[in-house]
């Protein structure tokens, strides 16, 4: 390749108004191998959330589709059009040059509008009194809470990293997700339970249904896309505001339908509707993480309540027949509940919440009257 086109293989760094399109398409291919290769794995929102969990890899394969397509059209819309050494000036007219000052503006992230995961550690849900009635039923150590504060960690970490790789300011809360060690801790405490009511038999099966195998894959996930959102961010903006309504304007000034400009103005209209999708799918799964995490939070501190409620009517008269029919009867009203969570999350929120979230992040975007759906194959 010729010095003076402006372009370094081994380069995947974009100036801030540079717009290099053989460079952001290579960038834009590297994005695709890099974050797209994956999907969530089997029950990674468990088993009662497969269908929210098919509908994610769905788009996240349309997303990898379009990531494609605009690698495309970024290498053969470079090609058209005559590029300087740095490959700033790929504008002619006033409009389309607006555009492009409208995207380089927007590659600036506003950090202030963005938010975080919350944070669940144990004081949110308890290791007190249920931990020591666990203690004394099955001599349980405390290897799970080093092993829970352990995973912590190692997320915490891997995440301090990331803003560090990105230049990114770190809010004052910890990053992390704690679903599957909620998910799994109401499963143990059922298991506990059972012991001290026969209610709770049928209860600990239906729960396996809520139970997620790994916090890891739904970290890895969440870094995923916050990595996507940050990179297609600095190709085509953080924010699509004043891209579209500069895009809208240069639609109604009027560009030559085939001109280099008209081609230009659309590839940015494309590369918003791209940057505006992987946004709003990175803040749905984030969304759809903090309520599961809530779901699950509040299982377990009934949980929680219900076994030391078990434990200390367990001690107060094993043998005796009245407080038996008593333990039956807590064991029975904290089965209604699980059973009652099993059945609200797949229907009233994975199948609810979780889906019209990711189908909404889906959606087209409006720009000057016309339908952005997205880049188009080329070949």
């Amino acid at each position: 390749m010729s010095s003076n086109e402006g372009f370094e293989v081994n380069s995947t760094e974009l100036g801030k108004e540079e717009f290099n399109l053989r460079k952001m398409g290579e960038i834009i291919g590297l994005l695709s191998s890099d974050y797209l290769a994956d999907r969530l794995p089997k029950f990674a929102l468990a088993p009662a959330g497969e269908p929210a969990r098919w509908q994610f890899n769905a788009i996240e394969a349309d997303l990898e589709d379009q990531y494609r397509y605009a690698r495309q059209h970024s290498i053969d819309l470079g090609e058209r059009i005559g590029r300087t050494k740095h490959g700033y000036d790929v504008a002619e007219s006033a409009a389309a040059k607006r555009v492009l000052a409208a995207v380089a503006d927007a590659r600036e992230p506003d950090y202030s509008r963005e938010s975080t995961l919350s944070v669940w550690n144990r004081a949110h849900y308890g290791t007190g009194f249920t931990a020591v009635g666990a203690g004394l039923l099955l001599g349980m150590a405390s290897s799970t809470e080093d092993a829970i504060d352990a995973h912590n960690a190692r997320q915490s970490d891997k995440m301090a990293k990331w803003y560090e790789d990105t230049s990114r300011p770190r809010p004052s809360t910890t990053y992390a997700s704690h679903v599957s060690d909620l998910s799994k801790r109401t499963q143990r405490e059922l298991m506990l339970g059972k012991r001290l009511s026969w209610s709770l038999i049928v209860a600990g099966l239906v729960w396996e249904t809520m139970v997620i195998p790994s916090d890891r894959d739904i970290f890895d996930a969440q870094l995923k896309w916050l990595n996507l959102q940050d990179r297609t961010g600095d190709l085509f903006g953080h924010s699509a505001g004043k891209v579209r309504e500069a895009i809208a304007a240069a639609w109604e000034e009027g560009l030559a339908s085939d001109s280099s400009d008209a081609r230009l103005v659309a590839y940015m209209a494309a590369g918003a509707q791209l940057a505006n999708r992987v946004r709003r799918l990175s803040k749905a799964l984030r969304e759809t993480i903090e309520e599961l995490q809530k779901i699950h939070a509040y299982a377990l501190g009934f949980s929680a309540f219900s076994l030391g409620l078990l434990v200390a009517v367990y001690f107060a008269g094993p043998a005796n027949p009245a407080m038996q029919a008593f333990r039956e009867r807590i064991g029975s009203k904290w089965a209604t509940m699980i059973i009652a969570a099993v059945q609200l999350a797949p229907a009233a929120y994975f199948l609810g919440l979780t889906m019209h979230r990711f189908e909404t992040a889906n959606d087209s975007m409006k720009i000057g009257g016309r339908t952005i759906d997205g880049f188009k194959p080329l070949y």
